[in-house]
């Protein structure tokens, strides 16, 4: 099954996924987890690289970051 991210690939949410991570929010890719629908544990941080929420995500809810 290929995969859209790897791990350590710094990606966006592309919609709001808790109450501290809104779309846009910056994270990097820690884990992968293949599958039908693959999923990513993904660590999201502030703008000043606070850890924001360490959250397992869809693919679909994510994007690359545009650097």
């Amino acid at each position: 099954m290929n995969m859209k991210f790897s791990e350590y690939d710094v990606v966006e949410a592309i919609c709001p996924l808790s109450s501290v991570v809104s779309a846009g929010t910056k994270g990097t890719v820690l884990m992968l987890f293949p599958g039908k629908e693959p999923h990513y544990e993904v660590e999201f941080m502030s703008n000043s690289g606070e850890s924001l929420a360490v959250l397992t995500v869809n693919e679909p809810n994510l994007k690359k970051y545009a650097t």
